[in-house]
């Protein structure tokens, strides 16, 4: 057995060794004085006693920042030692308390490599300076003595061996010269603590078998009593005092006393208690743990809507994505919860429907659809008719018109690219209707379907007794006797009945009202084969040689299936049908 100058890490896969282990936070094992130190207090780093004892400064390099030595507190027998540093560190460790022997551990230091064999590890001269890491097993405990050297001298040590066998971890580890005083971590239910401290090693001619630690459970009370010794320190460096953590009950050497992931002070500041533990805790029941809340979302948690939007905090963080500590997440006027609840608009976009006016400006302002660019349909944006035109986005007939051709430039752009390449008086559909009827009515002036949108609607009333069924017809001619079924009949119920019938403008027809019987009628069925993109058109006939066609239903798109059509006839009625190919249409 020796004692090494110092030791550090030796292992077989070193790419690997040298990127921090996953869910370990390597980042408070120092590189102290050529050796480690490890970062266990606000101010303190524990060493092994023979790496503190020599006349160097101590300070340390952390984040651009110089941390300078100011005290060294050695153990009376043990080769351990305390440093005291002017400022507090970015972190520290929490020591381990528990059982050694049989727990898996990771080593941490940054000294010198080696090779690795079987049941034995070399150390080499070189690699010293980049950290490093390794597993092992805590394989029995023992007193150790040893001579340190210097002023420390002779020791008397309670720590453990660590037997080195390449198959035991997965990345069996040793050490070598150049890191005493690195540590040994356990991960003691899902928090990483301070288990050992590395001081000697074990073997001959140059192979060695075997690493011996401190034990941190052992000398705990040491190390606690002589960081915690001053009332006015914060030994932990968790912001609370010595003396404030005494009057608290909470302890000076733990910046979580209860290990529930929430520091001392965060559980005060949130109203929760530090002796007792939240780990799975929902204090306001909101659906998000107390740790998650005050740790990652930064909420509180003993109300279940921080920011008193109407939204809770689970809804804001899990359904939606806005901001919890934010009423308004994107700050557009209205709050999250009128976005989500009243208006159906978007929390996370100040413009829901991207018309450059702000979902609070539609709303409160300019009365406009906060979910629909062009809320009256005129095919100009709500923006562009405030911000551009000067019209209004809620009447369709208010739209700018630069050509004074009754027709808004807009809509003349849509359905013709350009105003100059829309007349008002042409009729690019052929059916019957001037592009500035087609304008005015809001329909498509280049397809011939939409023309029955242009009919005008006709009412047909009656007092209808209740029980009794109806049937309204229709005729063209009323000395020819002929009279045709309009839709189907009509139960009565005491009220005034009416049906609406469109019509072109020049048709002349004429309607009356029968006594009907609702069950008599019968159906008959068309079916074609409707060619892709061609409309048809089913017409009816009471006579097929008179030339007198009515439309039945509207025009029909073939899709290249099979269409059919039902209608309701009387038995005796003597009807004739036919389906008319009308134009192609666009593909």
């Amino acid at each position: 057995m020796m004692a090494a100058n110092a030791l550090a890490i030796v292992v077989q896969d070193y790419p690997v060794s040298e990127t921090a282990p996953d869910g370990l936070d390597w980042s408070y094992v120092y590189d102290y004085k050529g050796s480690s130190a490890v970062a266990v207090g606000g101010s303190w780093i524990l060493t092994a006693g023979h790496v503190a004892d020599d006349e160097g400064s101590g300070s340390l390099s952390i984040g651009g920042h110089t941390y300078t030595q100011q005290e060294i507190v050695y153990h009376d027998e043990a080769d351990l030692a305390l440093i005291r540093y002017d400022m507090a560190f970015q972190g520290h460790y929490t020591l381990y308390t528990g059982g050694l022997v049989g727990i898996q551990v990771l080593l941490v230091g940054s000294g010198n490599t080696g090779t690795v064999s079987t049941d034995y590890w070399t150390m080499s001269g070189t690699g010293r300076g980049i950290k490093r890491w390794g597993s092992q097993t805590i394989d029995r405990t023992r007193i150790n003595q040893y001579y340190a050297g210097g002023m420390v001298g002779f020791t008397q040590n309670y720590g453990f061996w660590m037997d080195f066998d390449l198959g035991n971890t997965s990345h069996e580890a040793g050490t070598a010269s150049g890191d005493s005083g690195s540590g040994i971590f356990y991960n003691d239910g899902g928090m990483w603590k301070l288990a050992g401290i590395n001081t000697a090693v074990s073997g001959s001619g140059g192979q060695y078998d075997s690493t011996f630690a401190m034990s941190i459970p052992y000398y705990y009370s040491w190390i606690a009593d002589t960081i915690t010794a001053t009332p006015d320190d914060d030994a932990d460096g968790d912001g609370l005092t010595n003396a404030e953590e005494a009057t608290l009950g909470t302890d000076p050497m733990s910046s979580d006393t209860d290990e529930d992931l929430i520091s001392d002070p965060l559980e005060l500041d949130n109203g929760l208690d530090p002796l007792v533990s939240n780990v799975g805790v929902d204090s306001d029941v909101d659906g998000l743990f107390d740790v998650d809340e005050v740790t990652i979302l930064g909420t509180d948690p003993l109300h279940p809507d921080t920011d008193r939007d109407g939204l809770t905090d689970a809804e804001e963080v899990n359904t939606y994505g806005t901001d919890p500590l934010r009423p308004d997440t994107d700050r557009d006027g209205l709050s999250d919860d009128a976005e989500v609840n009243t208006y159906g608009t978007d929390p996370l976009h100040n413009d829901t429907d991207r018309d450059r006016l702000t979902d609070e400006q539609e709303v409160n302002t300019y009365s406009t659809l906060p979910n629909n660019a062009d809320s009256d349909g005129d095919g100009t944006t709500d923006g562009d008719e405030v911000l551009i035109y000067g019209t209004d986005p809620n009447d369709p007939g208010s739209d700018f018109d630069l050509d004074n051709d009754q027709m808004a430039d807009s809509w003349e752009i849509n359905h013709f690219i350009s105003t100059e390449n829309c007349n008002p008086t042409n009729d690019p559909d052929g059916d019957f209707y001037i592009n500035l009827v087609e304008f005015q009515h809001d329909t498509d002036p280049n397809v011939f379907d939409t023309y029955i949108t242009l009919w005008p609607a006709l009412k047909v009333e009656w007092n209808a007794a209740s029980g009794t069924v109806y049937q309204v017809q229709m005729s063209t001619n009323l000395l020819s006797g002929e009279w045709i079924d309009i839709g189907d009949p009509v139960i009565g119920s005491n009220a005034t009945q009416y049906l609406l019938e469109s019509t072109r403008e020049n048709d002349r027809a004429y309607y009356r009202v029968l006594d009907a019987e609702a069950i008599i009628r019968m159906a008959t069925e068309l079916e074609w084969e409707a060619a892709p993109n061609v409309a048809y058109q089913a017409q009816i006939s009471t006579n097929g040689t008179s030339g007198i066609w009515y439309d039945l239903g509207d025009p029909i798109l073939g899709d290249g299936q099979t269409h059919y059509m039902i209608e309701s006839t009387h038995p005796a009625d003597n009807k004739v049908y036919r389906i008319q190919r009308i134009i192609p249409l666009s593909p």
